[in-house]
């Protein structure tokens, strides 16, 4: 029959030498008891325990990132809209272009000659000729042309007369604007806004670029926390497990009540439902790893496991970067940050448009001349009409005026104005208020790094505790000074030490990333290509560093 065994029984045996048979039951519940207490679900409590890592051969931060430049749909339709404003910016120079007109007319006037026998006189023109206008940057246009012109009068024409009289002229027309439309920057207004629009929406791209990177990495951040927090769910709900299946056994032999197995269950319950979550927590990380990178559906569940650790943030460095002056921080983010630079473009372009709106408030008020040489030949053979060309006066024809034109009201040039100076308005306040969001944002970031690294020091010192309180615990309740319930529930809270440094490791890795974004020094680009290293998401920026590279 076994002897009721109790904790303090079973430490009064510990050093103690006394003549005990290997084989009686009392030995074996000896053996049982001890191996319950110092097997491997409280063997970490020797040692304070590392931070989580995860396996080889996974997905980590740049192969992550790599895929999102690859895939993310954001970025290809970022880079479509470049090829818009590229399209808009060549179809906006095509008002330079030289353009060909040609024309062919013919017109018949018949005028009637009085007398005691009315006659029908008829008059008959025929003209064809080709035209090459082309406005220049400056405004002016010129259009140099050829034109044949071949005239008859039926009741002059005769064999004497020698046929149809033929007209060739060469000739070249200027229009020179006095007000509206002169200078490069109102006659090429439209094609000035539409490069600053190219040059905002390349800018735009880089930017959607470093958006999506920076969105990949905390994904990836947050995929690999999760892993790390299945990774201890794992570990205790198999303690758990194990310390059911010893205390089942200690029960049967009649060294436990029976009552600890209610503990031990619902410890065990309460462990599978964490796992459960856990790993429904990693299911939905993935997801949301695999929608920043921006691949098929069917590829998101298949991604591999995380492989990687959280980076380290060190103190001093930190102490450092807190010292630092905000203004630093906000002045790089003016010179890097490519929504900033894009908006700046943007707002060029506004002011391009508010420029030209202006010049449409003004009269048209243009001087014409015109220059150019006639031949003449009659007759109606094709001979003749091919020598209306070689045939010329000595002195060109010429002539000039000016053209006014004023639309009484202008209604619709004040109005272009004043919308104009609307849109511009509103461009330069969205600029202001993007800066302003910038500027919060990076002073927000560096106080979360503040207190991440207290965070940090804290949640390592409570694992290290409970590490610690874990083999006191143990201790005691060898001595019988605790129960089975105090042990498990200081295991417990040892594993919410390691998942609170978990977390904190996970948000000081994504402060981290989140800086670099904020002051536009994550992605580095050479021709619209971004490149990212592991130092770039991971370290600290601070003045010194970020002048050197």
């Amino acid at each position: 029959m076994l002897t009721a065994l109790r904790p303090s029984s079973i430490t009064s045996h510990f050093g103690i030498s006394k003549n005990i048979p290997c084989f009686t039951p009392f030995f074996f519940v000896l053996v049982l008891t001890i191996s319950f207490l110092a097997g491997p679900e409280y063997s970490r409590a020797e040692n304070s325990p590392a931070p989580v890592t995860t396996p080889a051969g996974g997905i980590d931060v740049l192969g992550a990132i790599k895929k999102t430049m690859e895939h993310q749909p954001a970025i290809r339709i970022q880079r479509e809209q470049v090829k818009l404003a590229g399209g808009a910016y060549r179809s906006s120079g095509g008002d330079f272009d030289w353009r060909v007109e040609t024309f062919i007319t013919h017109r018949e006037d018949h005028t009637p000659i009085p007398g005691a026998d009315p006659i029908i006189k008829t008059h008959e023109i025929s003209a064809v000729g080709v035209r090459f206008p082309k406005l220049l940057r400056s405004g002016v246009s010129v259009e140099p042309f050829l034109q044949y012109t071949e005239s008859a009068s039926l009741l002059l024409t005769d064999d004497s007369q020698g046929g149809p009289l033929k007209i060739g002229t060469v000739g070249l027309l200027f229009r020179v604007p006095l007000l509206r439309g002169l200078g490069y920057q109102n006659a090429a207004a439209g094609e000035i806004a539409s490069a600053f629009e190219l040059e905002a929406a390349r800018l735009s791209l880089s930017h959607e670029i470093s958006f999506n990177v920076h969105n990949a990495a905390q994904a990836f951040w947050t995929y690999l926390g999760a892993y790390q927090r299945l990774v201890v769910a794992k570990d205790a709900e198999e303690r758990a497990r194990t310390i059911l299946g010893k205390t089942e056994m200690l029960v049967r032999a009649d060294e436990l009540p029976a009552a600890e197995l209610v503990n031990v269950r619902a410890n065990l319950a309460d462990k599978e439902r964490s796992g459960l979550a856990a790993a429904q927590a990693v299911v939905a990380a993935r997801a949301g790893l695999g929608m920043a990178m921006g691949i098929p559906p069917a590829e998101i569940y298949d991604l591999p496991e995380p492989h990687g650790s959280f980076p380290e943030l060190d103190r001093t460095v930190l102490i450092q970067a807190t010292a630092a002056d905000n203004v630093w921080y906000a002045q790089t983010a003016a010179r890097h940050r490519l929504d900033l630079l894009a908006a700046d473009k943007q707002n060029e372009s506004l002011k391009a448009g508010l420029q030209a709106a202006r010049n449409r408030v003004k009269p048209a008020l243009d001087l014409e001349l015109s220059l150019g040489y006639d031949g003449m030949e009659s007759g109606s053979s094709l001979s003749r009409s091919l020598k209306t060309t070689a045939y010329r006066q000595d002195t060109p024809d010429w002539s000039t005026g000016v053209r006014l034109t004023y639309p009484l009201g202008n209604n619709s040039g004040e109005g272009d104005l004043e919308q104009a100076w609307a849109r511009y308005r509103q461009g330069k306040m969205r600029s202001e208020e993007l800066f302003r969001a910038v500027q919060t944002d990076i002073g927000l970031v560096r106080r979360d790094l503040s207190s991440l690294a207290q965070e940090l020091e804290r949640s390592e010192e409570a694992v290290r505790y409970y590490t610690t309180a874990v083999a006191n615990e143990r201790e005691k309740y060898l001595m019988g000074e605790t129960t089975l319930l105090d042990l498990l529930t200081i295991g417990d809270r040892l594993d919410g030490a390691l998942l609170n440094r978990i977390s904190v490791r996970q948000r000081v890795a994504g402060s981290l990333t989140r800086l670099r974004f904020e002051t536009g020094k994550l992605v580095r680009f050479e021709d619209d290509q971004g490149m990212v290293t592991y130092g770039d998401l991971t370290t600290m920026l601070l003045p010194a560093s970020a002048e050197s590279s």
